[in-house]
């Protein structure tokens, strides 16, 4: 939301709007999920918590790596790409563990529109 408010760069403005109204919604269908979820352990719990945990180490690492100019719009630009990274990573260790259809589908949702959106941040 900094880039939309301090942002200089119209093509980002336009990005990080489409990037809250499609993230809202993620968050809103996974946050429902989560009210009507049970909370019974599953099987592979500990594998799926340790695969996690994994995927995000690099997003760590990258981000207090991250060269920052005190440039909204370039600064944003660094950031985010190794958080979109984060959640593809996220939801190819989700996918192998889960048989649930509806978050199965946002997390190959997330797929797809994560790597399409690192592809266009990296071309700018």
């Amino acid at each position: 939301e900094a880039v939309v408010a301090d942002g200089i760069s119209p093509e980002l403005i336009a990005f990080s709007k489409k990037v809250i109204e499609a993230q809202q919604k993620e968050i809103k269908m996974l946050s429902d999920f989560l009210k009507t979820a049970s909370d019974e352990p599953t099987e592979n719990a500990t594998e799926f918590k340790n695969a996690l945990d994994a995927s995000m180490v690099p997003m760590m690492k990258a981000m207090e790596k991250a060269k920052l100019a005190n440039n909204v719009d370039k600064d944003f630009v660094a950031l985010m790409i190794p958080h979109h990274q984060s959640a593809v990573d996220m939801a190819k260790a989700y996918l192998p563990y889960s048989n649930n259809d509806k978050i199965r589908g946002i997390a190959e949702q997330i797929l797809s529109s994560q790597r399409e959106e690192i592809i266009w941040l990296k071309a700018q």
